[in-house]
């Protein structure tokens, strides 16, 4: 979404402003409310997560979208990280548009969702063939769309059945006397978790913990094989954090058992990133460039 942001900066004259989050990872709807009363002619729409895929912090979708349908202001909502994870009624909003993808549900990766309301101008970025009523252009994948509606369908994990399984990794970062500092505010999705930890190098802490057969991030996947801190906890003020932070984040086929499997490894984990961490620092230089 950001980038889809900046690229209309870029190359079609918009403006892009990006809303302030507050320690908690959580939009400042104020922030929003003031941009609108300055700005309220020049507004064209306002997109805001409904839950960030780092943290799990829950957004203000409905706060944001009151406040802007007052100044007749869209808002679209990436409801990515929420698909799955308890029951979303598109109707029930006042969104102009919200979309969601596959492969958080179990289904084909490459196929998503856009839903639109029915009175929201927009229009093809792509011209062609007119499918998709229009908007998007080109064959249709019915194998991948198929997929998709079936995952669909499929039964999700209960949003308290996703956090009693990441129960025993909260109960070690509360124990580990600022060893793991938690990231995630109090009003989060369901199955997300996000930790700093002090001393160590986040890509140092998946590189061990991959070894062991465990997959956790350093960010959002989107993010994967940019080398730098997250953006997302540097938006938070958390610049010291920014690179010691591990996302973990549960889907459709997580078991207790994976849960229990971070929890026995982390500890030796973190130990040999820690001394990893003090080998590179003790070593000069001219040597490390060598």
């Amino acid at each position: 979404v950001l980038e889809s942001a900046w690229l209309l900066q870029a190359r079609a004259g918009a403006k892009v402003t990006v809303l302030p989050v507050g320690r908690d990872g959580i939009v400042q709807v104020e922030a929003l409310e003031e941009l609108l009363e300055r700005h309220q002619d020049a507004v064209a729409l306002c997109s805001i997560m409904g839950a960030n895929n780092e943290t799990g912090a829950l957004q203000p979708v409905q706060a944001a979208t009151e406040l802007a349908a007052v100044h007749g202001v869209p808002v679209h909502s990436d409801w990515v990280h929420l698909a799955g994870k308890g029951a979303l009624d598109f109707a029930a909003t006042n969104l102009a548009a919200a979309s969601v993808s596959s492969h958080k549900l179990g289904g084909p990766a490459g196929i998503g969702a856009l839903l639109v309301r029915r009175d929201t101008p927009i229009s093809a970025i792509a011209g062609g063939g007119g499918q998709e009523r229009g908007v998007r252009s080109g064959t249709l994948d019915a194998r991948a769309a198929a997929g998709f509606a079936a995952a669909l369908q499929a039964p999700c994990v209960p949003a308290s059945r996703l956090e009693q399984m990441l129960q025993p990794l909260d109960a070690l970062v509360a124990r580990s006397s600022g060893q793991l500092v938690s990231r995630t505010p109090p009003r989060h999705v369901a199955g997300t978790r996000a930790f700093s930890v002090p001393g160590c190098d986040a890509e140092v802490l998946v590189y061990l913990l991959d070894a062991a057969g465990i997959a956790v991030g350093s960010g959002a996947a989107c993010t994967a094989g940019v080398v730098g801190p997250s953006h997302v906890l540097r938006a938070m003020g958390l610049e010291g954090d920014a690179s010691s932070a591990l996302r973990v984040s549960l889907g459709w086929d997580s078991r207790p058992s994976d849960v229990e499997a971070l929890v026995s490894a982390l500890p030796a984990v973190v130990e040999r990133a820690r001394e990893a961490r003090a080998a590179e620092s003790a070593t000069p230089a001219n040597q490390a460039e060598l």
